[in-house]
């Protein structure tokens, strides 16, 4: 009960009063602590720390490579492939990479799309090619250093999690191989 009244104070919050996200979700759980006094021990032990632990740690490593300029470094560095093929080939790679370590798909889009639509605007192709680009940021969510893959192996049954783990790794360094190469073929053959 107390979860249902949460989220919807949460989403309604956020969504209609426009409140800060974090800010919100913090004052909900606080308010329902004080409302509802849930068994502080066995609600702590719910909390897939080693999850949190990961989530937190990557956020603050990707926060240090953009304060001392690792993302501006990449930008302009991809400015240097003088091909299009080329081009569209390492941003899509860079893509489905980056999303293997970044929490967020969103900032590794915001990262990759200005550059492809800086590059490709005049293409009549377009489409295809941010479909390329972007299509595997969406697929590298199963993988578990990702928010969403350690939330789920967090979540798996205890002796579960390693083989989990291991499933979902794998998954997502195969699909790295393979998803960049293979959705970019199709703008190539319409001509980039």
């Amino acid at each position: 009960m107390s979860s249902i009244v949460g989220l919807l104070a949460f989403v309604l919050c956020v969504i209609a009063f426009g409140l800060d996200v974090g800010l919100t979700s913090m004052a909900v759980a606080a308010i329902l602590q004080i409302v509802f006094h849930p068994a502080q021990k066995e609600m702590f032990s719910r909390v897939p720390w080693g999850a949190t632990l990961l989530i937190g740690g990557l956020l603050t490593y990707l926060g240090l490579l953009e304060s001392v300029g690792t993302i501006d470094a990449i930008q302009s560095g991809m400015g240097a492939v003088g091909s299009g093929a080329v081009l569209l080939l390492v941003l899509a790679y860079l893509t489905a990479v980056l999303c293997n370590v970044e929490s967020s798909a969103l900032g590794v889009l915001s990262l990759t799309m200005p550059l492809a639509f800086g590059f490709f605007s005049d293409s009549p192709n377009v489409f295809w090619i941010v479909a390329a680009i972007a299509v595997p940021s969406g697929l590298m969510v199963m993988n578990p250093i990702h928010i969403a893959g350690t939330l789920v192996v967090a979540n798996a049954q205890e002796d579960r999690q390693n083989t989990v783990f291991r499933i979902f790794l794998a998954t997502s360094l195969c699909l790295t191989a393979v998803v960049p190469g293979l959705l970019s073929v199709i703008p190539l053959t319409l001509g980039v």
